[in-house]
């Protein structure tokens, strides 16, 4: 092989180099933002949760009432349990995913974030 083959040879061997370097960069910059909007929405979604947590009790607290006053039902009384059962297991699911969306992003920086 020639000297100037050999030569063209490396400076394209750099090239395709320069490329694939700058291709992971912008993919672990593409993945650690995507990871970063999944940390925030899961943030969000805790406090969603907490709220419809705190509207479920509050709705079980008013079934209740109206069932000793006379003016409810045992079965009003009963959906609302299901919906504070339901709410609890929401919230404690958006926590979770929380954490797991904490775990995601310090994989994708490469170290522990807290």
């Amino acid at each position: 092989m020639s000297r100037s083959l050999r030569l063209s040879q490396a400076r394209a061997d750099e090239q395709d180099a320069d490329e694939f370097a700058r291709a992971r960069r912008l993919q672990v910059r593409s993945d650690v933002h995507a990871r970063y909007l999944g940390l925030q929405t899961s943030y969000q979604a805790i406090a969603v949760q907490a709220a419809n947590r705190q509207a479920a009790r509050d709705q079980l607290r008013l079934a209740q009432d109206r069932y000793r006053l006379g003016a409810g039902t045992s079965l009003e009384v009963s959906d609302a349990q299901n919906s504070v059962q339901q709410a609890e297991g929401d919230y404690v699911n958006a926590v979770y995913d929380y954490h797991k969306a904490v775990a995601a992003l310090e994989a994708a920086v490469g170290r522990p974030l807290r």
